[in-house]
């Protein structure tokens, strides 16, 4: 059933009384509007309701968990059970309003689980879930463009249910004990940097996006964090992922993979510039941008990468850059995207789509299979859903992901948030330092208030 509620701008003051009533997982996907720069997004999502879930554990173990059960192995090879899934069908017909997202299955994948995808062991000890994703029995909807609310639904005291939280009170923000600390100082990153630089010289890939981590101890709300984030850092991929002991909390600008009536789309970013502190410094910092020729060399390598990506995936000759070095606008800083698009075989399916292109290459670097073995060697520690992806994917069979970067991972009161950039042979130390460093500034800044 397609159910007319009020209309919310903002989804995320009422997650902590959807997470009190109905249970974990849950996941928010919110573009953040009104206030958010960027390309517009229609629809914030929240998945609730959970009828089924999964994890494969760090150590591969694929689980399962029923309902208000507890986790049962299950013993069943990773790359079958993926191949055989796929969301539940839903009982409305498909010509009830056929733009709206639907329920179906929604996760997090994390960058180690895309190592293992690709036939690569780590040198670093994995501690969080490689994926988490469950089957959603609900679906509230907010269009923004059409200022108007759905709930997708199959029991009407669930309904009930919803209206009367969307009546109470918003919850209060509390406050967040987060005390981060990043793994590296910059003498050493200069040095895994100049190893990047060897790798580059000797031919072994033409980019290589190099990241390290900040560290802390968690105390808080995941609810109250992704507020304060969103508050400073309005990204239009945000998103909170919230399973019992994992949270993600991210203020993602990315999109990874994007699939409708077999139409796939990635919207890769390469270069970044801060945003000015008057409108005519901010024109000039983004008129440098759109004309840097190292930004420019840096984002065509991952479309070439990302073109070889899809074209492993499309009908032949369906390949196409239909947006090549557009500048776009966030809180604190500009991005340089480009977007690639491609027609899927009818054989393969949206989520086998994300997967074989999984990890992102704006987070690898290219060739991608031998920058993720450089990047294993050089970086401190794993990624962990850092650069990995959070997605879903409904009963019409479309998808569509985000790259969780600017994503704050929690597990089992351990916090990292990974930061970082693509070098090249035109790379400078000083220049890539910084940069990491404002990526993730005012994300910080609003966690630890």
């Amino acid at each position: 059933m397609l159910t007319k509620l009020a209309y919310q701008s903002d989804l995320s003051p009422w997650l902590a009384h959807f997470a009190a009533h109905f249970g974990q997982p849950l996941l928010l996907l919110d573009s953040n509007q009104p206030n958010a720069l960027g390309p517009a997004r229609r629809f914030d999502l929240l998945f609730f309701a959970a009828l089924k879930a999964w994890r494969i554990s760090s150590d591969g173990q694929l689980w399962q968990q029923d309902a208000g059960q507890t986790w049962q192995p299950v013993a069943q090879g990773i790359e079958d059970w993926l191949a055989k899934l796929a969301p539940e069908p839903w009982p409305d017909p498909v010509e009830l309003a056929p733009e709206l997202p639907r329920p179906g299955l929604a996760g997090a994948l994390s960058y180690d689980l895309g190592l293992r995808l690709q036939g690569l062991t780590s040198e670093h000890s994995q501690q969080a879930p490689l994926l988490d994703l469950a089957s959603f029995g609900a679906l509230l909807v907010m269009d923004h463009q059409q200022q108007q609310g759905y709930l997708w639904h199959q029991d009407p005291a669930l309904l009930q249910r919803v209206q009367e939280l969307l009546g109470q009170p918003p919850s209060s923000i509390q406050s967040v004990q987060l005390a981060l600390t990043p793994e590296i100082n910059q003498q050493q990153y200069d040095q895994a940097y100049q190893g990047v630089q060897q790798y580059l010289r000797a031919g072994d890939c033409y980019q290589i996006n190099l990241t390290y981590r900040y560290q802390g101890r968690w105390h808080g709300c995941p609810y109250s964090a992704f507020r304060l984030g969103r508050q400073q850092v309005a990204g239009p991929f945000a998103a909170l992922w919230q399973q019992q002991d994992l949270s993600l909390i991210s203020m993602s600008p990315e999109r990874f993979i994007a699939i409708d009536q077999g139409r796939i789309e990635s919207r890769p970013i390469k270069g970044t510039v801060p945003r000015g502190q008057t409108p005519e410094q901010d024109r000039a910092l983004q008129q440098q941008l759109a004309n840097s020729s190292k930004d420019q060399a840096e984002n065509v390598m991952i479309v070439d990468l990302l073109r070889n990506d899809l074209g492993k995936l499309a009908l032949a000759g369906t390949v196409e850059v239909p947006e090549l070095f557009v500048v776009e606008s966030y809180a604190n800083v500009h991005h340089l995207v480009s977007a690639i698009r491609a027609q899927l075989r009818p054989e393969i399916t949206p989520l086998q789509a994300l997967i074989s292109c999984s990890p992102g290459g704006s987070i690898t670097g290219a060739p991608k299979r031998r920058a993720m073995q450089i990047i294993d060697q050089l970086e401190l520690s794993s990624r962990g859903h850092y650069c990995g992806s959070l997605f879903y994917w409904d009963s019409l069979n479309r998808l569509d992901s985000s790259i969780l970067i600017r994503t704050l991972e929690v597990w089992q009161q351990e916090c990292r948030l990974g930061t970082g950039g693509g070098v090249t042979l035109g790379s400078t130390a000083e220049g890539e330092y910084q940069e990491s460093q404002l990526k993730v500034a005012r994300f910080i800044q609003a966690l630890q208030g």
